[in-house]
């Protein structure tokens, strides 16, 4: 097998041009770039192990991490084409699988991970319960039913789960609530997840901000065009990847971390910094005008 140097596949950090952020497209532009450099340390973080011979719960962690580094590429490709409102769902994809890694990363005795596949295949029991009924009632189970039930015990075989129609209730299996999960990112976050929800469910909020438009005289008109992208989803993202990327590395390869502490301080440094720069301009602060 070919032996490869991580250092070699390490992107360069493209450090924004403070004298030159002006503007936000200027920030906007300065977000994609380390966004996307996140996004391929996170992608690289994950493929430090092998591809193959996880047991369930190494692959739940590194499916987590290949998860979030393709939602930073995508969340980086489509802002150059689709507006704010699909960043908003997308980063709100990238902030619950984060949770639920921060989470998971604390286990200490397998616990978490089964009360993460327990809660992850009540929808499954459900589905099943519906299809048992239906069956029941008509007497007799039509091809699709019998293809659906194949396929939801094997998901649950495939997660060590016998008999899905035997998982506790809800209630009992303990998994936390989405707010408990996102309180380990930081205290101040479940309302930026909470927007990304309204895109998600298109609720008033979505489309007020979105599609369409209240006039001075009191009706609505259709905002027919995409949003133009924003900086905020981009760099709100990629603070939140490069922290789950440090700690999946203390948890699964706190031998490689060293060779990734360098870029992951950098990124860090430039998306904080580019916040507080963006927060400043949004305010009307002394840096408002960094180009003057």
């Amino acid at each position: 097998m070919v032996r490869v140097d991580i250092n070699e596949l390490l992107p360069e950090i493209p450090s924004p041009d403070w004298e030159k952020l002006s503007d936000d497209s200027a920030v906007g532009e300065a977000a994609f770039e380390l966004l996307k450099a996140a996004a391929v340390y996170a992608h690289l973080a994950a493929g430090l192990l092998p591809t193959s011979g996880y047991t369930r719960d190494e692959a739940i962690l590194g499916g987590l991490v290949v998860k979030v580094s393709k939602l930073g590429k995508a969340m980086a490709a489509m802002s150059a084409h689709l507006g704010s409102d699909r960043q908003l769902a997308l980063a709100r994809e990238v902030i619950e699988a984060l949770a639920i890694l921060e989470y998971l990363i604390a286990d200490t005795d397998g616990a978490r991970f089964d009360q993460y596949i327990q809660d992850s295949l009540v929808a499954e029991r459900e589905f099943l319960r519906l299809i048992n009924k239906n069956i029941e009632g008509r007497g007799s189970s039509w091809s699709i039913e019998e293809s659906m039930t194949r396929s939801i015990q094997r998901t649950a075989r495939d997660a060590g789960v016998a008999d899905v129609m035997t998982l506790p209730a809800r209630r009992a299996i303990g998994w936390p609530s989405t707010e408990l999960l996102l309180d380990l990112l930081g205290p101040n976050l479940y309302p930026s997840y909470r927007t990304g929800s309204s895109v998600l469910h298109t609720r008033w909020l979505d489309l007020l901000r979105h599609h369409i438009r209240r006039e001075d005289d009191g009706t609505f008109a259709l905002h027919l065009e995409d949003d133009r992208p924003r900086a905020e989803p981009l760099y709100g993202v990629g603070v939140l990847i490069v922290d789950g990327v440090r700690r999946y590395l203390e948890r699964v390869r706190p031998d490689a971390l060293p060779r990734f502490t360098v870029g992951l301080d950098r990124l860090e440094q430039d998306f904080v910094q580019l916040v507080r720069v963006h927060s400043e301009m949004l305010d009307g602060g002394p840096d408002d005008n960094l180009a003057g």
